[in-house]
C-alpha cells in the first residue's frame, strides 16, 4: 500500500461526533472499521489491492489497483454495505442497539447512488457492465442528481418543518463532494 492520508474533514466529522454525543465516537469507529474490511475483503477476494487509502469526513476512501472490471469491482462496492447491515443485525441480536444503529445507517447511508458512496460506484458499475462508458457516465450523473435533488427538498422541507439543518447540510456536503469530483475509486 502506498500510503494512508487523513483529510482535514476527517477531523471535523470526529470532532462533530464527540462534541454531539461522546460515546458515539468508539462504535461509529467500530463500525465504520468494519464497513472498511468488508471492501478490503472483497477486494482481496477478487484479486486486487489497496494501493492507498484516504479518511474522509464520509469515510474511508480506497484507492484500488488499476485494471479492476465493473464485473469484479462491484462485489467489491457492495460489501462494505453489507457488512454494515450483517454487523448491525449481529449487534441488535446481542443487545447492542447503539451500535446496531449506527451500522444500519452507516450502510444505507453509503447505499445512496451519489458519487463519493458505495451506491454511486454501484450505480457507476451496472452502468459500465450494460452500457457505453460515456451512456454509463450520463447515467451515474443522471441518478446522483435526481437522489441529491431528493436529499436536498427533503432537507429543506425537514429545515421548514423545525426538524434541524442535518439532512440539508448532509445534502449540501454531498453535493459539494459531487461538484468537486470526489469519488471513490
Amino acid at each position: 500500500m502506498k500510503g494512508v492520508r487523513i483529510s482535514p474533514g476527517f477531523w471535523l466529522m470526529a470532532a462533530a461526533v464527540w462534541l454531539i454525543e461522546p460515546d458515539l465516537l468508539a462504535p461509529t469507529f467500530f463500525a465504520a472499521a468494519v464497513h472498511e474490511v468488508g471492501h478490503v475483503a472483497a477486494l482481496l477476494a477478487v484479486g486486487g489491492r489497496v494501493e492507498g487509502f484516504t479518511l474522509a469526513a464520509l469515510g474511508a476512501q480506497l484507492r484500488l489497483s488499476a485494471g479492476l472490471s465493473y464485473a469484479r469491482e462491484l462485489p467489491v462496492a457492495l460489501a462494505g454495505p453489507v457488512c454494515s447491515l450483517v454487523l448491525a443485525v449481529g449487534a441488535g441480536r446481542t443487545g447492542d442497539f447503539l451500535l446496531a444503529g449506527i451500522s444500519l445507517a452507516l450502510g444505507l447511508f453509503n447505499l445512496m447512488p451519489i458519487a463519493p458512496l458505495d451506491g454511486g460506484r454501484v450505480v457507476g458499475c451496472l452502468g459500465g457492465i450494460f452500457l457505453s462508458p460515456p451512456a454509463a457516465e450520463r447515467m451515474e450523473g443522471a441518478v446522483a442528481a435526481v437522489a441529491l435533488g431528493g436529499i436536498l427538498a427533503l432537507g429543506g422541507i425537514c429545515l421548514r418543518q423545525g426538524y434541524g439543518p442535518g439532512l440539508l447540510a448532509m445534502g449540501l456536503w454531498l453535493g459539494w463532494s459531487v461538484l468537486h469530483g470526489e469519488k471513490n475509486p
